[in-house]
């Protein structure tokens, strides 16, 4: 497993983008999917160190992802990376294995590398 890499799997391209400068200058190698079973594929084939999984993708949602590779990747930090803040959900997925559960509108990109790397460090 690469120690500094991360894959963001995110359908909007505008976050992919933003969130990818942000961890390549942090010096991550990065890897991204808009959807489910890529990142599915992806995600066994690499063994990302860190993972940023948005809920709402296509094909395979993210808390489906999440169990699906909790189990096959148990070195990997997934990290559920969101806008919905709803009641409950944080609970939810840190039941099914998720590692960290963030709000996106609430941090920057960059605080969200920091975050990763604190989460990396910890291990």
């Amino acid at each position: 497993m690469n120690k500094k890499s991360v894959l963001i799997i995110e359908d909007e391209p505008a976050l992919v983008e933003m969130y990818q400068k942000k961890f390549k200058d942090a010096k991550y190698t990065v890897y991204t999917a808009s959807d489910g079973i890529t990142a599915e594929k992806l995600a066994l084939e690499k063994k990302p160190s860190a993972m940023l999984i948005d809920l709402f993708i296509p094909q395979k949602d993210g808390v489906a992802l999440l169990e699906s590779l909790r189990p096959k990747l148990p070195d990997s930090k997934l990290i559920i990376a969101t806008n919905l803040d709803q009641p409950g959900k944080e609970a939810e997925t840190r039941s099914k294995g998720a590692d960290g559960f963030i709000l996106k509108a609430k941090y920057l990109p960059s605080e969200l590398v920091k975050i990763v790397d604190d989460m990396l460090a910890a291990k």
